[in-house]
C-alpha cells in the first residue's frame, strides 16, 4: 500500500497509521476469507506501485460504497486512474500541476 507520495510526505507515520486502519476495516468485512481479486496468471504485467495503490483504493471505495475518493498528488497522474469511474477530489501541489491542460 505504500507509495512514493507516502514516502516523501510530511507525516509518513500518520499516513501508514491511516493505511493500517483501512486494512483492518477491510479485513473485518471479508467474512473470514481472503478475496482473490487478481489471480497471478491473469495479468500480463506487474502493476506499478502508484497504479496498484490506486486500484486498491478504487476496490475499497466500491466495497464501502464511497461517493468520493480524495487523492493527494504531486504530478496529477495518481488522480487520473480512478477518475473515469469514480468521483475524485484531487489536491495537487505545486500549483503548476493544477494549471496543466488535461492532455499534458
Amino acid at each position: 500500500m505504500l507509495s512514493g507520495e507516502t514516502a516523501i510526505g510530511k507525516n509518513p507515520t500518520a499516513a501508514v497509521s491511516m493505511m493500517s486502519r483501512i486494512v483492518c476495516e477491510a479485513e473485518r468485512t471479508v467474512d473470514g476469507e481472503t478475496p482473490r481479486l487478481f489471480e497471478p496468471d491473469t495479468r500480463a504485467r506487474a502493476l506499478e506501485v502508484t497504479e496498484a495503490v490506486t486500484v486498491g483504493a478504487v476496490i475499497i471505495a466500491e466495497q464501502l460504497d464511497a461517493s468520493l475518493l480524495v487523492i493527494p498528488t504531486v504530478s496529477g497522474r495518481t488522480a487520473l486512474g480512478p477518475s473515469p469511474r469514480n468521483a475524485v477530489l484531487s489536491r495537487c501541489w505545486p500549483s503548476r500541476t493544477r494549471r496543466l491542460p488535461p492532455d499534458e
